[in-house]
């Protein structure tokens, strides 16, 4: 660790990182251009063990990573998940090459309408959020509308009139641009680009001044190989991608704190499989049970379950709550936890218990559970249909369909989540999505969540009110419901079962629809908080 000075052996320096943690741990490095790769491979792995032994968080991001370092770090089996047809190239604009850039307030006309210059502002994150093929924890967006250095760099294209944001190009905790997009009845107009000038332009002013030197950082960013519309405005500007390199985004996965069952009494709380300890069930009852989990949705973290028995008194559960919360985190630097599907007088306790409630939501979501016997409609995959003159034909949700999935939720889902329930050896048989036949695009979907609850229903807009939905949420539950028939392991008398937020109405009704039914004077709540 660096912590000033000078390194006491000079010759022995090949790079340097640094870490940002906040409900997630990242680590950036950079190696001397003139270091051999297999020193810069031996130096990187110790990087990360050294790491891994000072953090407690369950996974580690390495963001921009070249090709060659995420091929050691996986060859090393360090837990390394990453694809390897999913790279970036680096785009770099040079410190000569100018650029045209608009000043804050200026306006312009362009097809008869007036445009302004702007900063962006926290109002702008819905706007920013509902165009990113990315799909960012909206707190991210928040916190760099919001940051003071990041903030002063981003800029958006407003309509006078409305002062709404139709254009914008920001810049990530990183310092490289990205989250460039247009409102789509505004593109063509040459906005995205006049946003992206003046982004440029703060950047380099704020590089130059003496109170924020950024050690010659250049103005670049990270374009995915596919996306062309987005390389060709990087070169109308000026930057050049460097050459024969890739880069990739990783994570690993730290093998500490696994998953552990616990058993919840009156005065104490207790691992299950803590033979060592005697406990006097006469006086010290089981009240309830809980286990820990690492969740891959929503940045990988350490999160907790429990339920406790419906008779003992709303006293006895929260002093039950409070040692089960302190229990499970012994050990670990104060960080966020993640607590799920938690019952609604629960939660109001649970928020006297933890130091900080780091968020939360507060409307909560009604269970719904689907009897065994009732039946429902399918398709057979696939079958083929017309509805409208269209064909349509039932299918097996692949990895492809992630990017869709992901454009209509309604949850910012990480998308290594995604990804992982689509090449799931068990949730992936599960999962059933509507195509056109002829193009094979996907057009509405249901899935199964890693917990075995129903969700991630949709449909794009352009084919709603043809009955498809239903079709492929029949087929996904009578694919659960097969797999349980077959199954080899006992699955425990497992119901078909879903969340629904308590403002879905649309999502009620098809619950309704399906035959699913509301556990009544139940409101479940997610949260996250600081024990």
């Amino acid at each position: 660790e660096f912590k000033g000075g000078h390194a006491s052996v000079e010759h022995d320096v090949v790079g340097i990182a640094y870490s940002i943690t906040t409900s997630r741990t990242s680590v950036y490095f950079w190696f001397h251009s003139t270091v051999r790769l297999d020193v810069a491979n031996q130096s990187l792995l110790a990087l990360l063990q050294h790491v891994r032994e000072s953090h407690v968080q369950t996974v580690i991001r390495l963001p921009g990573v070249d090709k060659s370092y995420c091929e050691c770090i996986h060859d090393s089996k360090s837990a390394a998940h990453w694809n390897r047809e999913n790279g970036y190239e680096l785009h770099v604009l040079d410190a000569a090459v100018p650029v045209k850039a608009t000043a804050l307030g200026a306006s312009w006309n362009v097809d008869g309408e007036t445009f302004e210059m702007d900063s962006a502002n926290s109002s702008d994150a819905a706007s920013i959020l509902s165009l990113a093929s990315v799909g960012y924890d909206p707190a991210y967006i928040l916190e760099l509308l919001k940051h003071p250095i990041f903030s002063q760099l981003m800029r958006v294209v407003r309509l006078t009139s409305t002062k709404r944001a139709v254009s914008w190009s920001l810049v990530h905790s990183d310092f490289s641009i990205g989250l460039l997009g247009t409102v789509p009845e505004y593109r063509r107009k040459g906005l995205v680009g006049l946003a992206l000038s003046s982004t440029v332009e703060a950047y380099r002013a704020t590089g130059m001044t003496n109170d924020n030197a950024r050690f010659g950082v250049q103005p670049h960013c990270f374009v995915h190989w596919s996306n062309t519309a987005s390389q060709q405005l990087m070169a109308s500007l000026g930057f050049k991608p460097v050459p024969n390199k890739t880069f990739h985004w990783m994570r690993l996965h730290a093998p500490t704190r696994v998953p552990k069952l616990y058993v919840l009494r009156e005065y104490s709380a207790q691992d299950y499989d803590d033979d060592a300890r005697a406990v006097d069930a006469a006086h010290d009852p089981v009240v309830g049970i809980g286990f820990s989990f690492i969740s891959d949705n929503q940045h990988e973290r350490f999160g907790l379950h429990f339920w406790l028995r419906s008779t003992i008194s709303p006293s006895t559960a929260t002093q039950s709550l409070s040692l089960f919360l302190r229990h499970a985190t012994a050990g670990m630097d104060p960080h966020m936890v993640g607590l799920r599907a938690v019952e609604h007088n629960h939660y109001v306790a649970i928020q006297d218990i933890v130091n900080r409630v780091l968020w939360k939501d507060t409307n909560g979501c009604g269970l719904y559970l689907l009897d065994a016997a009732t039946p429902v409609t399918s398709v057979a995959l696939g079958a083929t249909w017309q509805v409208d003159g269209d064909t349509f034909e039932m299918d097996s949700a692949l990895p492809s369909d992630a990017p869709a999935i992901l454009s209509l939720s309604s949850i910012e889902y990480d998308e290594d989540y995604i990804y992982s329930l689509l090449k799931h050896p068990v949730f992936s048989k599960f999962l059933r999505v509507v195509r056109v036949a002829a193009t094979k695009q996907p057009v509405s979907w249901a899935l199964v969540h890693n917990d075995f609850s129903l969700g991630l229903v949709g449909t794009d807009p352009a084919y709603r009110r043809k009955g498809l939905v239903r079709l492929a949420f029949g087929s996904t539950i009578e694919a659960y419901r097969d797999a349980i028939r077959v199954a080899d392991v006992d699955w425990f008398g497992l119901q078909q079962y879903c969340f629904v937020f308590s403002d879905n109405v649309a999502s009620q009704r098809l619950m309704a629809s399906m035959g699913f039914h509301q556990v009544h004077d139940k409101i479940f709540h997610w949260m996250g908080v600081l024990v």
